[in-house]
């Protein structure tokens, strides 16, 4: 044996060894020794070249026992041959025959040769390739194997062998033994003749050995390592000499060839990897493994290769950060160790290597260098865990990342090593145990990473937001927001619940970085609008173009911008009506919101092309899981593989879409807490001329409306790119299905654009007008809710409803045709895909008639259409979306580039002189950083200021000078130009030349206070530091000890918004208050003592402006109406049409003998004639005034937070003995409420927390909106979504059965009519699903729009009729955000959810019918599902085609039922907290409006203390408030998302599992229809649940609506027993017994009130002379009225606070009713008849005179009800006649919203032309002079008494002089009527009228008359 060849097949590394030492020359590897085995693993190859010297050939055998192979198999053996030849094989055996037993010699031929060669070979490495690549055996020895015992005639197959140039043969002669053939074998060799050997083999034993070489005459021969082992045969010979058998030359190749070869191995060696991997034949077999070289390499070096290019960023902690290293935790000290260990691990397996190297030598590289790869990186783990401990979120993502993707790919060397294991006994066990343990430490680091490593210094930020400190994984899956979703779960959640924001995500955060790019970005926008303007001059040929421009060039841009382009403008204007509308800065805004917020759009694009790359993936995996199923050969393990990609690719799809959403969302409510901070900061920074272009109304609808469709935009603003990237990618699939076919339906939707381009534009104009009607109707809404109590007292209600409405019809109007718009497009691009489906189809059947369309083309096609549906879909609404925010951009882009104020007019230079420190001048303790200034304090340098830069001066060429500390009066007559100065000093103005300087911080007290929604002590600070001592001292001076008493919780008390809780002279005196708190150096003081009493002023006067009050060493800019406390000022300025007529002391004024000295000498005395003795009693009492007692409805409005009425009459009883114990008490109290701050008192809270509803949304409020849509539209449109989806089924159905006639006419003619009808038929139904979906939506919107009006109008109807008690307590804001955002929710968001929630439904029953229709026994199973679940699924698996049927059908049931039961569990969790954070939503959002409004109210008061900052900072707190519990809400979203549709792509992994089980049982068809249907269920199950979310969420709306809908009515307005026409003839009013009280439960305000008013009055004689008052001349003046007096009737009405004054107005108008008793006025009970009957026949003219936006005429009759002579004539009698014919409108002048553009005191006479106008027999005055000059006062006094001589005149008295020629007085105190008589009687009884007309400086003296 010695001397013959041994071939030995062996399968393994031992067998291969074991072979060599027994002797074998020559090895064959074969990868199993059964029949239809595959080529061995190049791993193998490898290794056992390694180990053996001897040659090593490889058996090239695919699968097939007959060796008859596919062109797949031959692709499969050729890679193979390639690879065996790289990867160092010495030789090839295989094998291929023909069907008819002969040898395959084009097979032979291909494997050999491979083909032609290159004509020229030009390099060494072509000529290499060429001899490998071309060549695809050559230069190998190759070997025939024993396919040749199945030849037909063995002789003749040999010839052909030999002519192919094979170099062996293996054959065993027959088809046995080659015992039995040993004579077939001998001829063979014979006929050889040494051209090719002949080498036996088969059944070669050791006994027949002998025997067989002896017959055969062969010189070699074969058999396999298990043969030798089971005939025991041994091979004692180790150092058998190959002979000359196996001498090189025997091999036939040439040297140089080999030299080739080994050089060609040495190149292949860099790209191993990827050649490793293209050998097939490792996947190509059952048990399908991966080659070792692989496993080794690409494996191994893609997750460390993914490490270590972002592994060194996360070291940059360590390096950069400031801050400390957080502690060490548990889960740190458990990462390190198992970080360590595999260190360990890496260091033994390296050391083993070493080792190995040492002992035996020819170690592979690549066992050093893994070893040392993996050290260096667990060593970088160590590192990076270290350095996370430098920030607050411990956990890093990329470690996560690495771990799973080092454990995935771990899984292919495991599962390798456990079948190796499991097979045959380990060869390498150190490395084994190595792996093992390194992969395990790897997946416990995995799951730890999985975990929240948080540092105790960081747990209470993680209490406060989880978020920030959470693992990766948690945020991933966003499983940290579970707690918050059981927390809703549980209990209903409040805003203290919901988690902070991340400080990157808060307000101020976000507005710094968007400012500093609209910056940048609006100063590009800037020069470019000077382009535009230069060229519009150009081409208007402006003679004045070259001056205007050197001018510009002279100025600031910004300054030239504001002034002469507006004049420009303003004039060409008014030439051209239809003029352009003003130009401003355009494009900047999305600018400078891309570049503010880039990173979010970076990574959310990021992620949506992951997204959209998966998207296509999973039709792509169910198109190879239908083939694997209809394929009977294909492996098992492709199956399973297609499952689990199908779940890996979905789960992979649902985190990154999640992602991008949560991303989306972000940057939605980002953008928007970015553009309402923005708009807030401009409104408190833009000047008097911008402010007048934008109302309240219309800068809430910008941060409502327009803010909220940017953040609405921004969630899908990536479908712009994404969707034609999906459709592109889409058309890219079809072609591939249906070829050229697939551009008639690219043509389709070319052909379609126009269409969307024409309903594009259309919508934008609709959208521009809506937009204008919505801001008209909520700038009215907004004035209505501000003057609501003097629309209530005039009743003129009906009026402002009805413009209301008139606006809303428009609005609605607009709507309707937005939304038929909408119902086009969606027509529209519903039909695309179809039409794009149709137009392929048909051309495809159409071109060729040969084209039949199969069912695999068609539902290809169809699955790919599907996807093109969403993007189709999408494109449409975002770009409707686009157009509605492009419309936006243009009005944000307008406001926010509106001009600033321009202070640059009011200089601060410094002024020579002595400074000294400004507490001192108040006799407080040092404040650091105030000073007093001894030079000028102010200086007006020839300042002339006007509202408009175009307009007239207001203030005209003043020159003044006011040194420090003096006392300056600014006085003139209305209109004369005294508000203009102050706000011009305030910087309120236009600058026209001049300028004024201001030396010291100012304080500014305006004539109409302005109270915060706050408590009364954080008025008076307003946001100082609280010095006690100086705050007692301030309250003190400023009268507010005794409302102290009285207020609930003293200066704790909250003040509702305007002050509505106190009465007129307390709000400013609480003004006056901050003011002096402030310690200002200069103070303005706009008439702050008109409000007060004169007894009060006087005080106010004395101890705080006066030369001896707290401000005497201040400068006091006084301006007043009041002439008794002129004589005491230092400087008295004239003002005359906005100029200084005169200016100097009050005794050179009248020296002068000017305007100033005639005025007084008309109009007052001297100050010798004031009385000061009882300016003590004053201060001691420190009460007034006024009549606004609004206090009493909102005092007593808490029945359970107010001081009882007994006690407010105790303190009214006693307040004149309450002097310094008073204070003290107060202090006292003050300072025990300071050290209990948690003891809320009673009353303390004025404005309650709004309404939150908790729980589920009531049914009855989907029934409401149903019922008002109207239940007959709400039936049609269900079913058109009904008839939609019925002719989707239909269509579905069809195609299936179209594409049967691929089978039905195989090999047959396709009749024609037959393909028209099909492609008519489909295309009707394609069409019937659109026009059904059309049908739908129009009548949707139509119904929705009559919902909308309905609804608003019932909630406007309502508000009108609530009663005032509702306004006084509920803010504003409040209301509004009813009419602003749940309004535009109903109007807008709710149709759209009840249509998504509509299809999803409908969606999932046409899936279940077409299921049942497809499988008819799903119908029967769905009922007894979980019987036919365990039976049919699990007992009955091996049933025939029947139950193979069911196995689908329960496969997928299996899914819906495990989605469904899931589904509803998420469901349950999520919906009760997403309700309850929408509601928070809404209730936070109130807020920001009402202080927008309120510091918008207020602007001129938070500029003149510098306070902005401050009031951004609150705005950015209510702003973060309102932010978190919407980020909170769209978290949510996000969580219930990923769950959903993680539970989906289980359905859809278990259906595909199941699948791929009962192959062999199952139609492909079947399969495609289980899974495609669980993944579309799926998906429209998890549609549904977010739609049924959405709409509960957004159906709140409705619910708040509706409970301002229910709110309380008052009275009825008409009732059917009506007043007698000309009711109240007479003017009689009788009181009897009347009680009345603000709520039930409340104590009596007016307690049986009797007396009579009326005809009693007229028969009265006037016994008295005259009166000695504070003004000399007034008694000679009362002498006058008494004679030329006639018939009317004048009643004063006085008391002082609390005394129930306001309260008897309001009872007369009904405003409060009666408790007992009633009010009869010309002999008819007013409780008997309607609210209007009654308000219509009283008039009022209140003290804070209100008008709302509108033409003056308008204001003045709001019904049109009098002719335009009438209302000239009342405008004359009211002193107003010259000035409105002076205005270009005349009547039609427009008032801007609450009058602005009036002063107040032409605003109190146009008040006064409402009364005349309407002349009843009843007028009521509220102190209606408060606010006019003397002269003014007694032009109404004058007027009221020649105008209304034969009414009843009832007159609230806060300045008793003006009662002091009444009829009657009628003396209130604590709500019963202590005195009522003529004055003259009162002063001589010496009773409560005596005392408090002593207080105000009246004293009687009979006159010789008398």
């Amino acid at each position: 044996m010695g001397r013959h060849g041994r071939w030995v097949c062996v399968d393994s590394v031992e067998s291969a060894v074991n072979a060599e030492r027994g002797g074998a020359g020559r090895i064959e590897l074969c990868a199993g020794l059964v029949e239809g085995g595959t080529t061995p693993s190049m791993g193998l190859l490898q290794v056992v070249k390694q180990c053996v010297r001897v040659p090593v050939f490889v058996m090239i055998r695919p699968r097939g026992g007959d060796f008859l192979y596919s062109d797949r198999e031959v692709e499969v053996m050729k890679a193979d041959i390639r690879l065996a030849k790289l990867h160092g094989a010495d030789g090839l055996v295989f094998g291929a025959l023909t069907e008819d037993g002969r040898i395959d010699t084009e097979l032979c031929t291909a494997l050999l040769d491979g083909g032609p060669q290159p004509q020229a070979i030009h390099t060494e490495f072509e000529a290499i390739w060429d001899i490998i690549a071309k060549s695809v055996c050559r230069p190998l020895p190759v070997t025939f194997h024993r396919a040749f015992d199945m030849v037909h005639d063995p002789l003749v197959a040999l010839e052909t062998l030999i002519s192919l140039g094979f170099e062996r043969v293996l054959t065993s002669g027959c088809d046995s033994s080659a015992l039995e053939g040993l004579s077939l074998i001998k001829r063979l060799a014979e006929q050889a003749k040494g051209r090719i050997v002949v080498v036996p083999g088969g059944g070669i034993t050791e006994r027949n050995l002998q025997r067989i070489l002896e017959g055969s005459t062969a010189s070699e021969f074969h058999c396999s390592a298990r043969s030798a082992r089971d005939s025991g045969m041994k091979f004692r010979n180790p150092n058998v000499a190959m002979g000359a058998s196996f001498s090189a030359p025997e091999y036939s190749i040439k040297v140089a060839d080999v030299a080739k070869v080994r050089t060609l191995n040495a190149i292949a060696k860099n790209i191993l990897v990827y050649l490793c991997f293209q050998n097939d034949s490792y996947l190509a077999r059952p048990d399908a493994d991966l080659p070792v070289c692989f496993q080794q390499t690409v494996v191994v070096w893609v997750p460390l290769g993914f490490f270590w290019i972002l592994a060194p960023w996360q070291l940059l902690p360590m390096c950069k950060s400031k801050a400390k290293k957080s502690s060490v935790t548990k889960l740190f000290i458990i990462k390190q160790v198992l970080a360590a260990l595999l260190v360990l691990a890496a260091v033994a397996e390296l050391a083993l290597a070493f080792v190995e190297d040492d002992e035996q030598g020819g170690v592979p590289p690549v066992l050093y260098t893994n070893p040392s790869l993996y050290i260096a990186t667990w060593i970088m783990v160590l590192l990076i865990h270290d350095a996370r401990r430098f920030c607050l979120c411990r956990d890093s993502g990329v470690l996560f990342c690495f771990w799973t993707l080092s454990l995935l790919c771990g899984i292919l060397p495991f599962q390798s090593l456990v079948r190796k294991a499991v097979q045959e006994p380990i060869s390498d066990l150190p490395r084994f145990i190595l792996f093992f343990i390194s992969y395990g430490l790897q997946l416990l680091l995995f799951l730890v990473s999985g975990f929240s490593d948080i540092a105790p210094e960081t747990k209470e930020i993680g209490k406060k937001n989880p978020e920030v400190t959470a693992s990766f994984l948690s945020s991933i899956t966003f499983e940290w927001y579970s707690s918050m979703v059981y927390k809703g779960y549980r209990k209903p959640l409040e805003i203290e619940d919901v988690w902070e924001l991340k400080d990157k995500d808060k307000t101020k955060a976000l507005y710094t970085a968007f400012e500093k790019n609209m910056k940048t970005a609006m100063k590009k926008a800037r020069a470019e609008l000077e382009k535009r303007e230069r060229k519009r001059r150009r081409r208007a040929g402006d003679p004045d173009h070259g001056n205007s421009m050197s001018k510009a060039q002279s100025q600031d841009i910004l300054v030239l911008e504001e002034k002469q382009p507006k004049k420009k403008k303003k004039k060409k204007g008014d030439n051209e009506d239809s003029g352009p509308p003003k130009d401003y800065p355009r494009g900047w805004l999305l600018k400078t919101l891309a570049k503010t917020f880039q990173q979010n759009l970076l990574l959310a694009v990021a992620f949506k092309l992951v997204h959209d790359a998966l998207v296509f993936v999973s039709p792509q995996l169910l198109k190879l899981l239908i083939t694997f199923v209809s394929d009977e050969d294909s492996f098992a393990w492709q199956g399973y593989l297609y499952a689990i990609l199908l779940f890996l690719a979905a789960v992979l799809q649902s985190l990154c879409l999640q992602q991008h959403f949560s991303l989306c969302f972000q940057l939605g409510i980002n953008v928007r807490a970015s553009l309402i901070a923005a708009i807030y900061k401009k409104s408190l920074t833009m000047s008097g001329a911008t402010r007048k272009e934008s109302t309240v109304g219309e800068t809430v609808n910008l941060m409502s409306a327009d803010a909220q469709r940017f953040m609405d935009v921004a969630n899908f603003i990536h479908q712009l790119w994404s969707s034609p990237l999906q459709i592109i990618l889409s058309i890219v699939f079809l072609w591939a299905e249906l070829g050229p076919s697939v551009l008639a339906g690219i043509a389709t939707m070319v052909l379609l654009l126009p269409i969307n381009a024409f309903l594009v534009a259309k919508a934008k104009t609709i959208q521009e007008k809506n937009m204008k009607h919505k801001d008209e109707r909520m700038k009215i809404m907004t004035e209505i809710l501000n003057g609501i109590k003097i629309l209530k007292l005039f009743a003129w209600e009906p009026s402002f409803e009805k413009r209301i409405i008139d606006i809303r019809a428009h609005e609605l109007k607009n709507l309707v045709n937005f939304g038929y718009l909408q119902s086009v497009s969606v027509f529209v691009f519903t039909c695309a895909p179809f039409l794009v489906s149709l137009a392929s189809f048909a051309v495809y059947v159409l071109v060729d008639e040969n084209n039949i369309l199969d069912a695999q083309k068609a539902f290809t096609a169809i699955s790919l259409f599907n996807v093109l549906r969403f993007p189709m879909a999408m494109l449409p609404m975002v770009l409707s979306s686009l157009v509605q925010t492009n419309v936006s951009t243009a009005r944000l882009e307008h406001y926010l580039s509106g001009g600033d104020l321009d202070t640059s007019a009011i200089h601060h230079n410094p002024i020579e002189g002595r400074l000294l420190p400004a507490g001192a001048a108040l006799g407080f303790p040092h404040s650091e950083g105030h000073l007093s200034l001894t030079g000028n304090a102010v200086r007006f340098s020839d300042a002339t200021f006007a509202w408009e830069q175009d307009s007239n001066a207001a203030i005209r060429d003043v020159t003044l000078d006011i040194t420090p500390g003096s006392l300056v009066a600014v006085v003139g007559p209305v209109g004369s130009g005294k508000s203009s100065l102050v706000s011009a000093m305030l910087g309120e103005m236009e600058n026209i030349k001049g300028h004024i300087n201001i030396q010291g911080s100012l304080a500014y007290v305006p004539q109409q206070a302005w109270i915060q929604n706050a408590t009364l002590k954080d008025n008076i600070i307003f946001g100082s530091e609280l010095d006690e001592a100086r705050y007692q001292k301030v309250i003190k001076a400023c009268a507010l000890l005794p409302d102290l008493e009285l207020l609930p919780a003293g200066d704790q008390t909250e003040i509702g918004e305007k002050g509505i809780n106190l009465s007129g002279g307390q709000k400013q005196r609480v003004s006056l208050a901050r003011a002096v708190y402030s310690d200002a150096d200069i103070y303005i003081l706009d008439d702050p003592l008109s409000a007060v009493d004169a007894h009060v002023g006087k005080y106010l006067f004395e101890h705080v402006l006066g030369p001896k009050g707290l401000l005497k060493k201040k400068t006091r800019i006084l301006v007043t109406h009041s002439i008794s406390f002129l004589p005491e000022v230092d400087n008295i300025v004239v003002l005359a049409s906005g100029a200084v007529s005169e200016h100097g002391s009050y005794s050179t004024l009248l020296a002068n003998k000017g305007a100033f000295s005639q005025f007084l000498n008309l109009y007052g005395n001297q100050e010798e004639d004031v009385s000061e003795e009882n300016t003590a009693a004053v201060a001691l009492a420190g009460d007034e005034e006024e009549a606004d007692e609004d206090v009493d409805p909102c005092l007593d409005e808490r029945s359970d937070d107010v001081v009882t009425m007994t006690l407010r009459r105790e303190a009214s009883i006693h307040r004149r003995k309450l002097s310094r114990s008073l204070s003290k008490k107060s202090t006292s109290s003050q300072k025990k409420a300071q050290e209990e701050p948690p003891k809320k008192l009673r009353g303390q809270k004025l404005i309650e927390k709004e309404t939150v509803e908790t729980g589920r949304v009531k049914f009855s409020m989907y029934l409401r909106y149903l019922r008002a849509v109207g239940w007959c539209l709400s039936f049609w449109t269900v079913m058109g979504y009904v008839g939609q989806y019925v002719a989707y089924v239909g269509t579905n159905l069809w195609l299936s059965d179209w594409t049967d006639d691929s089978v039905r006419y195989q090999n047959q003619t396709y009749p024609t009519h037959l393909r028209d009808l099909r492609i008519g038929v489909f295309g009707a139904l394609g069409f019937s699903q659109a026009l059904f979906l059309l049908f739908a939506t129009v009548l949707s919107v139509r119904g929705s729009m009559q919902a909308s009006h309905l609804m608003h109008q019932q909630l406007l109807s309502n508000i009108l009729r609530a009663p005032m008690s509702f306004f006084d307590t509920t803010p504003v804001g409040r209301i509004v955000n009813r009419f602003a955002k749940d309004i535009f929710t109903v109007d807008e968001t709710i149709p759209t959810s009840f249509r998504s929630w509509l299809s999803c439904f409908m969606g999932i029953i046409s899936t279940l019918i077409v299921i049942c229709l497809a499988t008819p026994f799903f119908a029967v199973i769905i009922i007894p599902l979980s019987i036919f679940y365990y039976f049919v699924l699990v007992s009955n698996w091996a049933l025939s085609e029947a139950s193979a049927l069911l196995r689908a059908i329960s496969s997928w049931l299996l899914g819906f039922v495990l989605v469904t039961k899931l589904c509803r569990l998420f469901q349950r969790f999520y919906i009760s907290t997403s309700r309850q954070l929408r509601r928070l939503d809404s209730v936070t959002r109130s807020p920001i409006y009402s202080h927008f409004g309120e510091t918008v109210s207020g602007l001129s008061v938070i500029r003149a203390y510098g306070h902005q900052e401050r009031f951004l900072k609150h705005n950015e707190i209510i702003m973060d408030i309102n932010q978190k519990s919407v980020y909170s809400w769209i978290i949510s979203n996000r969580w219930l998302a990923i769950r959903l549709e993680f539970v989906g792509s289980l359905v859809v992994f278990f259906s595909a599992l199941l699948a791929v089980i009962a192959k062999g049982t199952l139609e492909g068809g079947i399969v495609g229809l289980s899974v495609s249907s669980a993944l579309n269920v799926t998906q429209t199950l998890n549609w549904l649940v977010r739609t049924s979310s959405e709409l509960e969420t957004n159906i709140v709306a409705v619910e708040r609506v509706h409970e301002y809908m229910k709110v309380k009515n008052e009275a009825p307005w008409v009732t059917k027993n009506r007043p007698p026409r000309g009711w109240p003839s007479r003017g009689e009013i009788q009181f009897v017994d009347y009680k009345v009280r603000y709520r039930p439960e409340l104590d009596l305000v007016l307690q049986g009130i009797t007396c009579n008013i009326g005809s009693t009055e007229k028969l009265q004689s006037m016994r008295w002379g005259g009166m000695v008052m504070g003004c000399g001349s007034w008694g000679l003046e009362l002498q006058e009225r008494n004679q030329s007096r006639r018939s009317w009737v004048m009643v004063g009405v006085v008391g002082r606070t609390g005394a129930g004054k306001s309260s008897l107005t309001n009872c007369l108008f009904r405003v409060l009713e009666a408790a007992g008793g009633k009010i009869i006025i010309d002999d008819l009970d007013i409780a008997t008849i309607g609210l209007h009957d009654l308000r219509n026949n009283l008039t009022i003219i209140p003290q804070d005179p209100v008008l709302f936006t509108g033409t003056l005429r308008m204001n003045l009759d709001p019904f049109d009800q009098y002719s335009d002579e009438e209302v000239w004539k009342a405008l004359e009698l009211a002193h107003l006649k010259t000035y409105v014919q002076g205005l270009p409108e005349g009547l039609l002048h427009l008032v801007s919203e609450g009058g602005e553009n009036l002063s107040v005191g032409q605003r109190q006479l146009v008040c006064l032309a409402r009364a005349l106008l309407r002349k009843a027999k009843i007028l009521i005055l509220d102190e209606a002079t408060a606010a006019v000059d003397l002269e003014t006062d007694n032009l109404i006094q004058t007027t009221i008494r020649s105008e209304f001589a034969d009414c009843t005149v009832l007159t609230i008295a806060h300045r008793l002089h003006t009662i002091m020629d009444s009829n009657r007085v009628m003396v209130l105190h604590a709500g019963q009527i202590v005195e009522f008589d003529s004055p003259q009687e009162l002063l001589m009884k010496q009773g409560t009228f005596s005392a408090m007309a002593k207080d105000a400086g009246i004293t009687i003296a009979e006159t010789t008359a008398l």
